[in-house]
C-alpha cells in the first residue's frame, strides 16, 4: 500500500496590467488552450519542480506576448509556491 504524500511545487499566476483584477492560478484549462510540453515535469499543466523552471516559463511567455498588438501584451505571469497533497480517499 502506498503512503499519502505532499510536496511543494511551483505553479504560475496570471494577471492583466491595467485591469483591477486578482491573479488567477493557471491550471489545466490553460494547458488545453495553449499546450506546451516541458520535459521532466509533472503531467498536470503548469506545475514545475523548481522555481527556476517556472520563472523561465514566465519570462518566455511574457516575451512572446510583448510582440503582440492586442490585449495579450498586458498579460503578466509569476511563479508561486503550491502544495500538492495526494491521499487515498
Amino acid at each position: 500500500m502506498t503512503e499519502p504524500w505532499n510536496r511543494q511545487l511551483w505553479a504560475v499566476e496570471m494577471w492583466v496590467i491595467g485591469k483591477n483584477n486578482r491573479p488567477i492560478l493557471i491550471g489545466e484549462a490553460w494547458h488545453k488552450i495553449r499546450p506546451e510540453n516541458y520535459a521532466g515535469e509533472p503531467t498536470r499543466a503548469l506545475l514545475f519542480f523548481t522555481r527556476e523552471k517556472a520563472r523561465a516559463w514566465c519570462r518566455r511567455t511574457e516575451a512572446k506576448y510583448q510582440e503582440r498588438a492586442d490585449d495579450l501584451k498586458n498579460w503578466r505571469f509569476k511563479p508561486v509556491k503550491v502544495l500538492e497533497i495526494v491521499r487515498k480517499l
